[in-house]
């Protein structure tokens, strides 16, 4: 399957910030004490939220507007689902927004 090369453009584009995403995440890692963890996982969320949205561009299906691991891995063909169980993918959904709150 090739692209066109405005796709290729946003692939490339999901892919370098879902890999400032990593990162991010790995920096924070690298706090010794008091390392925010929570940060952690929402970037590690981020990247996986991204990293779905591009496989999903490439394969020429519409993107909706949502932060749900679980909302966009239903979206893949059979052919392309991933190898790593859905159920432990969307245990990041409550990073998404939730740590972005004073109350989370």
């Amino acid at each position: 399957m090739s692209a066109r090369p405005e796709v290729v453009e946003i692939l490339r584009q999901w892919v370098r910030k879902a890999e400032n995403d990593i990162e991010a995440a790995n920096r924070i890692m690298a706090i010794e004490e008091g390392c925010p963890f929570d940060m952690v996982c929402f970037h590690c969320q981020q990247a996986a939220e991204k990293y779905l949205k591009c496989l999903l561009t490439y394969l020429g299906i519409q993107t909706p507007r949502t932060h749900d691991l679980k909302a966009l891995v239903s979206l893949l063909p059979v052919e392309h689902l991933l190898c790593l169980r859905t159920e432990d993918l969307v245990e990041l959904n409550p990073y998404s927004v939730d740590v972005r709150y004073a109350d989370d």
